[in-house]
């Protein structure tokens, strides 16, 4: 009986005992060929203890984990080569390759030695009665490195490992304080240590962020950049300056307008850091401009711009298209710095009013508010300007296009009178001087007689004639129409469209597409971790199957992620002769608020390359794209500092589909379906464009 119980005691010990191999606090391993006796050692990460297969273990006075866990706790990538032996860790911008027996360590390229019980080793265990071999690392050196805070408790022989002693920075934004100046607002995880100095020869404030990572949008970006534009603020520079064997360090440069009086500060737990300048000048009277709406003055309707206490405004005429511009000084735009209207109002086709960066007509430290009136064409527009309160009316003077109403597309037009009905008219079309003569018996009591220069794709001059009885317009095209006369509608309504005779042969001309950025340059960071570049190639590339599909030749400046000089595009496009340019780019900017279509081009007058008017190639391109996808439209504008757009020698369009800074853009931009909507604009753009001229 005694035998008995002394053999079912044994079994139970060893099932004991293979249930829990390691419930010891010494057990036996081998390395190196040899069994040696080690002790257990427990692992605690930021507090929480971690579990693992196999046990950690103190090696001499060093503490080696296995390279698991290194990956699933760190949250790092881990390679293994079986070959060599080798082991590659790769947690952000850290690089770290160790490898099994040896005391060389690169981080980041950079050589270091291991003492003698930090070197890697593969461990034999025996689990289970199996033998079980693991990969294992100095916790210490490998916590250390990615920048994290190593305590050893040798009465518990626990090690502590606390990954939150480095700050993160997460996100930098702009944010403006009272006066409307920008504010840059520096956001982190943990508390910000940082040392402030000043360039004054260069007139550049230098942040340094110590014990810190750049980690916006959580993926380890190692640069930020953006213009800012503002009354001190001109440009921002934040990058990764210093990663181990090296601190984390990141370098935060601000390049000044004026120099201002800096004001830095921080939130309650130290985790943002609001940068701030003010000036050293006396402060001027601010106009809050509030509300931009349509109301009447002495019985005139007007456009009404509401917060205007000063007088410090001027008002001038811009070209390609027309729009009169009234700059308003001493004034802060409320609310979004960039507000569209759809007012329709005389020979106003919209209005569109933004807190305007200061060019060299004015002091870097002017704040002016620009309110554009976008004009209909030929329209040499005269607004009268009259202040009373608080408010500032515009009202346009009449002219042709308070009476005729005019709408025009890439193709066809439409022309109505809604004062005249549609009988009693005489239209006389004379083909050899491309004229239509239309007559009206009754006369046009209030319509202004003269001549008006409209030169658009169609109408060169519409001119009126007045007697007694009768009113002539005479309507002077710039190419061969067809017409209609709308015999249903109760006013006179005219419709006309381009008669192309000669149909663009697709097979004779030459498209360059340029796909922005690639390679080393990745352009902008999307808010969702994505980069430009790929997004530019994917909708350059269908682009490239779309206008081939139609018959063009098409030639890529690149065609996968390869990086390709800026002066090198043009050049491509110039030594093919192209006929048409297209480069595709994502936009971005410290607002995340802010989205829409950029169309950009160069004027003709701007650039000694040009030899035709590029502004039709550029609507065209942005109308059929608005039209296909349905986007919001920041408009088109001018950009003769852009080189592929300036040093091509054919119509050039720069491209910005969205802002990559934008939630609901860059969730659009990694969409199939909207890059294939975004293409199928462009195509229709290019074959409206190459069918009129």
């Amino acid at each position: 009986m005694k035998k008995r119980h002394i053999a079912l005691i044994l079994i139970m010990f060893l099932l004991i005992f293979n249930k829990s191999a390691y419930a010891s606090e010494f057990f036996t391993v081998g390395i190196d060929g040899s069994s040696l006796k080690v002790r257990q050692v427990s692992v605690l990460l930021d507090g929480n203890k971690l579990d693992s297969k196999v046990p950690s273990f103190v090696l001499g006075d060093r503490t080696l984990v296995p390279i698991r866990f290194v990956a699933e706790d760190f949250g790092a990538v881990v390679g293994w080569e079986d070959k060599t032996k080798t082991i590659t860790v790769v947690d952000g911008p850290t690089v770290v390759i160790l490898t099994v027996d040896s005391n060389k360590v690169l981080v980041n390229g950079v050589e270091r030695i291991l003492d003698k019980n930090s070197i890697p080793k593969l461990v034999t265990y025996n689990t289970d009665g199996k033998l079980d071999a693991r990969t294992m690392v100095p916790v210490r050196f490998i916590s250390e490195v990615l920048g994290y805070e190593v305590l050893w408790d040798s009465k518990n022989y626990t090690a502590q490992i606390n990954t939150s002693t480095v700050a993160n920075i997460t996100n930098i934004r702009t944010v403006y304080d009272a006066n409307g100046n920008h504010q840059i607002a520096i956001d982190s995880d943990q508390k910000l240590d940082y040392e402030v100095s000043y360039d004054s020869l260069n007139k550049k404030y230098n942040i340094e962020f110590i014990n810190t990572k750049l980690n916006i949008g959580g993926n380890s970006q190692t640069i930020f950049e953006n213009e800012i534009g503002g009354t001190f603020i001109q440009k921002i520079l934040c990058q990764q300056s210093s990663i181990p064997p090296d601190p984390y360090k990141v370098s935060l440069t601000l390049t000044m307008k004026d120099e201002g009086k800096q004001i830095l500060s921080t939130s309650a737990d130290g985790k943002s850091l609001i940068i701030s300048f003010e000036s050293n000048k006396p402060a001027p009277t601010i106009n809050n401009i509030s509300d931009i709406s349509l109301g009447f003055i002495d019985g005139k309707e007007a456009v009404v711009i509401k917060g205007v206490n000063g007088k410090d405004y001027k008002s001038f005429l811009l070209e390609n298209p027309t729009r009169y511009v009234l700059d308003i000084k001493d004034s802060t735009l409320l609310g979004n710095l960039y507000q569209t209207f759809d007012y329709k109002l005389g020979f106003i086709n919209s209005v569109r009013v933004s807190q305007f960066t200061p060019d060299a007509s004015y002091s870097p430290d002017d704040k002016i508010v620009r309110v554009v009136l976008d004009i209909n064409s030929g329209v040499n527009p005269k607004v009268n300007i009259v202040t009373k309160d608080d408010k500032l009316y515009l009202v346009p003077e009449n002219t042709l296009f308070n009476y005729i109403a005019y709408k025009t597309d890439a193709s066809s037009f439409d022309l109505s009178i809604p004062a005249i009905a549609s009988s009693g008219v005489i239209t006389d079309y004379i083909d050899v001087n491309n004229q239509l003569i239309l007559s009206f018996e009754n006369g046009l009591v209030d319509i202004p007689t003269g001549k008006y220069n409209i030169n658009d794709n169609f109408i060169n001059t519409i001119e009126i004639e007045k007697t007694q009885n009768t009113a002539i317009i005479i309507i002077n095209f710039n190419r061969k129409i067809n017409y209609n006369v709308d015999s249903t509608s109760s006013f006179f309504k005219l419709n006309a469209r381009s008669e192309n005779t000669i149909p663009t042969n697709p097979s004779g001309k030459t498209i360059v597409i340029d796909a922005g950025h690639g390679g080393k340059d990745p352009g902008a960071l999307s808010i969702l971790g994505f980069k430009e570049k790929d997004i530019n190639l994917s909708i350059a590339l269908k682009l490239e199957n779309a206008l081939k599909q139609k018959g063009y030749n098409v030639i890529m400046t690149r065609s996968t992620d390869t990086y390709i000089d800026l002066y090198e595009r043009p050049k491509i496009a110039n030594n093919v002769k192209a006929d048409l340019f297209i480069s595709i780019h994502c936009n971005s900017t410290l607002l995340n608020s802010v989205n829409g279509l950029e169309l950009l081009y160069c004027p003709a007058t701007e650039s000694s390359y040009k030899t035709v008017d590029q502004y039709p190639f550029a609507k065209s391109i942005h109308d059929s794209i608005v039209s296909s996808t349905g986007i919001n439209s920041r408009g088109i504008k001018k950009r003769s500092d852009l080189v592929v757009l300036r040093l091509t020698n054919m119509p050039a369009v720069l491209i910005e589909t969205a802002f990559l800074t934008n939630p609901d853009d860059a969730q659009k931009l990694i969409q199939d379906s909207f890059q294939q909507k975004v293409v199928q604009g462009i195509v229709n753009g290019v074959e409206q464009y190459m069918n009129q001229y």
